[in-house]
């Protein structure tokens, strides 16, 4: 679904504070796709921890913002969320919060030395290779071929004043030698050892080492010859929206004016500076520094593209047939945009913080645009962007003969294969044993010196997998009963919350008729990979096993219907109708798991139900249905 390989690109705001004196255990109600048992987490204030599984087969922790998590389950997902409340000392729950951030540091270091043994693999590969070239990102954003740019051209000149005329050319040659004749080392097999409270051996990594020093060699080397930004890099904001105010107001340009002078002043400095990962942050600079010269000339936004080489792309079609949702989109993301342009152009000075951010809403508005005027893919890509397009750099291979290079990348294959035996060792998922409950349990329980001091501290004594507690709603029911829980509440789904409100204004009988199916339903709409299915049946209950018939019927008749197509959708419509049968089964038996879900939801900054007063009964742990 579009929506759902955007949300990241227009995540909520998210705020950021430390735990309070409790936790809130949350059990999400089930639906269809990768959690239709349901799903576990914990919140600490406004931090948000849970365990998913990752298409690599990892079993990993997650960290997000409350505000983007309950967009994503209680919206988009439609699920509603049960929470539970409960009361901890201060210093007990700061030791939960500390030991969370510890465990997520932790596995983020494993997987990042993963990487890193990966690294050193595919680099000793490339030196044996034919075309020995390496991908960097950062070198993307300029044109090799062009001739020298003029703003390039007084950075360049920045430098020769600070250190003089022949300094670029030295430190080329000095990183070129070093490039030859740095000593290729495999890490010792002794510290790549996996530990849920350790974080892996400083071991050195070849090819970070080799590839830093290669990325600040090309980017002294394009500083050296002036290159420009390569064509395309530029993203203009306005230039597939004729409404929006294009043209730089004169406080902005004084802004911007200002931030290109510290541009300036920042690359004499990167250049010499000793730290070994400074290439890409020269580069980063000299694009920026060009972006904004560019904008001043034509009085007129403009941005390097934040987008990298490795972000993901919704296909055309898929935009243009959800053209709908995808100009929705962009009327959020160009809300978005202004907001932050206002924001950052109302202090007295742009910080690097600030443009980036600026960067990121510019690039990613532009680029939901150009995909709907021109009818092209729209990247998509998770988190915060910096500029960082990848370029092709020829490698300068160390001074070894092929048999040593080979003897080394066995060596190095063997640190990786090893290393990855482990981890997926750690990281393994099991349906009963290791799965979202029974890991928060265990990580919770791990937080305190032993079982006594955990029951203690949580008002009882609850163990991964005691008593069904592998189950999400079962687990749910025994925080309830045996730890400290205060209050409980309920968030609903979004569709329970937009009915709701409909009951409130309009003739309830009227609205139920309407809204209990997908068809006549002016709430929902059908969405890919929700299955074939007529009646919403998670806000009843003795209904639910005729509605339940009444659904397979519908996936039957849909499935049917499947089979005519079959040429022309590639078994999509019959795929949706036998799986509306399979989630229609078990509302046979009075278990609803399948509610719907959106492509699309207007966000808020704060959900309306988000800080309740703690209570025993909240309003709205209730049935909407009449």
């Amino acid at each position: 679904m579009l929506l759902f390989q955007l949300i990241s690109v227009f995540p909520v705001n998210a705020g950021a504070s430390g735990p309070s004196a409790f936790i809130e255990f949350i059990c999400i109600d089930a639906n269809v796709g990768a959690s239709s048992g349901g799903h576990i987490a914990l919140r600490l204030g406004e931090t948000v921890y849970h365990f998913q599984h990752f298409p690599d087969r990892m079993f990993r922790m997650v960290r997000e913002p409350w505000p983007h998590f309950r967009y994503i389950y209680n919206d988009l997902e439609n699920r509603s969320l049960h929470i539970a409340r409960i009361r901890l000392s201060a210093p007990d729950c700061e030791r939960i919060s500390d030991h969370l951030l510890r465990r997520y540091l932790i596995q983020n270091s494993q997987f990042d030395t993963l990487a890193g043994l990966a690294q050193d693999c595919a680099l000793i590969r490339s030196f044996l290779g034919r075309e020995r070239c390496l991908s960097l990102r950062g070198v993307g954003l300029f044109d090799p071929e062009q001739q020298e740019d003029a703003y390039a051209g007084r950075l360049r000149g920045a430098v020769f004043q600070k250190h003089g005329g022949d300094f670029l050319k030295k430190e080329i040659a000095k990183a070129d030698r070093a490039l030859t004749s740095e000593p290729i080392a495999i890490p010792d097999r002794t510290w790549l050892c996996i530990s849920r409270d350790r974080l892996p051996g400083a071991g050195d990594i070849y090819a970070r080492r080799y590839t830093d020093l290669l990325l600040k060699r090309e980017a002294l080397a394009i500083l050296a010859r002036a290159r420009p930004l390569a064509d395309g890099i530029l993203c203009d904001p306005a230039s597939f929206d004729t409404g929006h105010e294009s043209a730089l107001f004169p406080a902005e340009r004084e802004q911007l004016a200002k931030f290109a002078e510290a541009l300036l002043k920042s690359v004499p400095a990167l250049v010499a500076s000793r730290r070994p990962d400074s290439g890409y942050p020269l580069l980063v600079a000299i694009a920026r520094y060009q972006a904004v010269q560019r904008a001043l000339a034509a009085n007129r936004l403009m941005v390097a593209d934040p987008f990298s080489c490795n972000a993901a792309r919704v296909q055309s079609r898929t935009v243009a047939e959800k053209r709908t949702v995808a100009e929705r989109l962009a009327r959020r993301a160009r809300r978005k945009f202004e907001k932050i342009r206002s924001d950052v152009f109302s202090g007295p000075r742009i910080s690097e913080a600030d443009y980036n951010r600026l960067e990121n809403s510019a690039g990613r508005y532009y680029e939901i645009q150009r995909g709907l005027a021109i009818g092209e893919s729209v990247r998509v890509e998770q988190g915060g962007l910096i500029p960082s397009a990848s370029g092709p750099v020829p490698l300068l291979p160390p001074n070894r003969n092929r048999e040593r290079l080979a003897e080394t990348l066995a060596l190095a294959e063997a640190n990786y294969n090893a290393f990855l035996k482990q981890l997926r060792a750690a990281c393994a998922y099991h349906i009963l044993r290791a799965n979202c409950a029974t890991e928060l349990v265990r990580v919770i329980n791990s937080s305190f010196d032993s079982h006594a001091e955990a029951a203690t501290a949580l008002g009882g004594e609850l163990n991964p997998g005691d008593a069904l507690g592998y189950i999400p709603f079962r687990l749910s029911e025994l925080v309830r009963e045996r730890w400290r829980v205060t209050g409980t509440y309920v968030l609903p789904s979004y569709r329970r919350r937009q009915v709701a409100k409909m009951y409130a204004l309009g003739h309830p009988v009227a609205v139920y008729f309407r809204e209990f199916n997908t068809l006549s339903s002016t709430v929902y709409e059908p969405v890919d990979g929700d299955s074939a299915f007529f009646f919403f049946t998670d806000d009843i209950f003795w209904p639910r096993p005729f509605y339940g018939l009444m659904n397979i019927a519908y996936g039957i008749a849909d499935a049917g219907a499947g089979l005519l197509s079959l040429p022309a959708d590639r078994g999509n419509r019959l795929t949706e109708g036998l799986r509306g049968v399979l989630f229609s089964l078990p509302e046979l038996i009075f278990c609803n798991i399948r509610k719907g879900s959106f492509d699309f939801v207007e966000e808020t900054v704060e959900h309306p139900f988000s800080r309740p007063a703690e209570r025993s009964e909240p309003a709205f742990n209730r049935r909407v249905a009449p």
